[in-house]
């Protein structure tokens, strides 16, 4: 009797636990849902989203592309020099008085006036002509001067002399005695035409032919040369 009580009560048990499991499903469905203790709060809580990575296409606006730069290199060469450039330097003009105390000059080899001399002046009064300007004459005092200088310019191409002083102390030396004088120079022309066309395409040196700036009466030149270079020198003075 007490074995079928205990049987009995098994049962029961048994049938209670089928039914309960039977509700849940019922309840719960077929997920694996845990059933929340009516003694808890559940607070429904909106699930943590992530961003989703930036997929920002940035469409950049179509660039043409830039046509190749095309350098064209121009070649420069260096103008060509003949032999016989002219090279002449700024002719300096100075107006000095006689000094009060007479110079004893230098003796120097009187200088022999050429046939290229000649032509020299003939140019020099041709020009001087053209703007109404009186004739120079020769003098032998400059042409020494002359002489002189265009052998140094073979040394120093300047008018500064090779010991330091300016190129019209040479007057003093020879013995010229002046009011105003100037002096052109040059080097490397062939002739007496080539070297006038250089001077006559410079101003400084054109003043000095057309005096310009002071009223000359004599002149003087020479040309010396020396390692197939001409050297040409003008001198030009006021002698009273």
């Amino acid at each position: 009797m007490r074995f079928n009580r205990i049987t009995a009560l098994a049962i029961t048990a048994i049938v209670t636990l089928v039914f309960g499991i039977l509700v849940m499903n019922v309840k719960y469905g077929d997920g694996y849902a845990t059933p929340v203790d009516a003694s808890t709060t559940s607070k429904f809580v909106e699930p943590e989203t992530t961003a989703p990575a930036s997929t920002t296409t940035t469409t950049e606006e179509p660039t043409e592309a830039a046509p190749p730069t095309t350098t064209t290199t121009v070649a420069v060469t260096a103008a060509p020099v003949a032999t016989t450039a002219p090279a002449v330097t700024a002719p300096p003009v100075v107006n000095i008085p006689p000094a009060t105390t007479p110079v004893s000059p230098t003796p120097v080899q009187t200088a022999v006036v050429t046939s290229s001399d000649q032509a020299m002046l003939a140019a020099v009064n041709a020009e001087r002509a053209r703007v109404g300007k009186n004739a120079l004459t020769m003098s032998a005092g400059l042409c020494n001067c002359a002489s002189i200088r265009a052998k140094e310019i073979a040394i120093s191409f300047s008018h500064t002399r090779p010991n330091g002083t300016s190129c019209f102390s040479v007057l003093g030396e020879v013995g010229v005695n002046y009011t105003a004088c100037g002096e052109n120079l040059a080097k490397g022309q062939a002739s007496v035409t080539d070297v006038m066309n250089s001077w006559m395409n410079s101003s400084g040196h054109r003043e000095n032919i057309l005096s310009s700036k002071h009223d000359y009466n004599c002149f003087g030149c020479a040309c010396y040369s020396v390692g197939g270079v001409n050297y040409w020198v003008q001198e030009f003075a006021y002698i009273p």
